[in-house]
């Protein structure tokens, strides 16, 4: 499961934090979405979306959102 992958990698107390600065960074501008993305966040914050946490589903589902919005702006 996708609790079971998260915690074997040790992210799962951090993982709420780190999925709502990746969509904070990725807001500021699209040089910083590109940046995001040149992360490699796919698939592994797809993945969080059928996280257990609450707050680990909604900002993994804004990181998403956030850089649907700023790949828009550029196309």
């Amino acid at each position: 499961t996708a609790q079971t992958t998260w915690a074997f990698l040790g992210y799962m107390p951090v993982l709420p934090q780190v999925c709502c600065a990746l969509s904070q960074i990725a807001k500021h501008s699209v040089d910083l979405a590109e940046v995001v993305v040149g992360a490699e966040i796919f698939p592994k914050i797809l993945t969080c979306l059928k996280f257990p946490d609450e707050f680990v589903k909604k900002h993994a589902a804004t990181v998403v959102r956030v850089l649907e919005v700023m790949c828009a702006r550029v196309f």
